[in-house]
């Protein structure tokens, strides 16, 4: 999906209306020139969705994937920062491209039952119960983290 395909109507609800149910028909949002979303669970329960990428936006709010049970694939190399939720119960998700996360909140990751292996080279708060359910979890990879939440693994 292209930018060039989408047409602001004027008002953020509506645009987000006709974006979200534009997303439950499609497999992939690619938005290059996105920069943020203002709102919470944007795409919560789009379960035709299996890739993301957006290249510039840099923080996910609150519970943006949540129930995306088809979602496999996330590039997002700008974000810093993600929101409680972002990914929960993303069951199918195996790959995450996040490198430059630096604060990652609550249940982010929880129940992504596929995801094996997560790298956050610059992540330094991981809060609770980030990882929860992770079951197929086996390398987590966070160099820089100086805090970590309770529970962030079970």
């Amino acid at each position: 999906m292209y930018e060039r395909e989408l047409y602001y109507v004027g008002h953020e609800e509506y645009f987000l209306l006709f974006l979200y149910s534009f997303i439950l028909h499609k497999k992939d949002v690619l938005f290059p020139k996105l920069e943020t979303f203002t709102g919470v669970n944007v795409f919560e329960g789009c379960t035709g969705l299996t890739v993301v990428s957006l290249s510039k936006v840099t923080s996910l709010e609150t519970g943006l994937f949540s129930l995306c049970q088809s979602l496999r694939e996330a590039s997002l190399p700008k974000v810093t920062t993600i929101g409680g939720y972002v990914f929960r119960n993303c069951t199918l998700l195996e790959t995450v491209d996040l490198p430059e996360v630096v604060s990652v909140e609550n249940m982010a990751f929880a129940e992504c039952a596929s995801l094996a292996t997560i790298v956050l080279p610059k992540a330094e708060t991981c809060d609770t119960h980030v990882f929860w359910k992770c079951t197929s979890l086996e390398n987590v990879i966070l160099p820089a983290v100086k805090k970590l939440g309770s529970r962030v693994f079970s």
